[in-house]
């Protein structure tokens, strides 16, 4: 496991016999089993947790984004005038293509 490993490199002692390296290792299975029935419903824990996320990074995020980007007026005015003139140009581009 890759916490074990770098259990033993805290500890200097990836190099040694198998025993030290096994009884080192009891702290850390010690702690996980101690965090396993501290949260024994980690499942819809995880769950909440990864809803949440979500829906921030789904509609908070894009919506706070938006109004840092829009905040004055002038950038409001100007990111009109560049969305009606692009549309335009793609359809110029295309009579030209065709």
């Amino acid at each position: 496991m890759p916490l074990y490993f770098m259990w033993e490199k805290l500890l200097r002692v990836h190099q040694s016999r198998w025993i030290i390296r096994t009884v080192s290792r009891l702290p850390v299975a010690l702690f996980l089993w101690f965090l396993a029935f501290a949260f024994p419903f980690f499942g819809p824990f995880n769950s909440l947790i990864g809803a949440l996320i979500v829906s921030i990074s789904t509609f908070i995020i894009p919506s706070v984004a938006y109004i840092i980007v829009f905040w004055t007026p002038t950038a409001r005015q100007v990111m009109s005038s560049f969305a009606i003139s692009l549309p335009l140009q793609s359809c110029k581009a295309l009579r030209k293509i065709s």
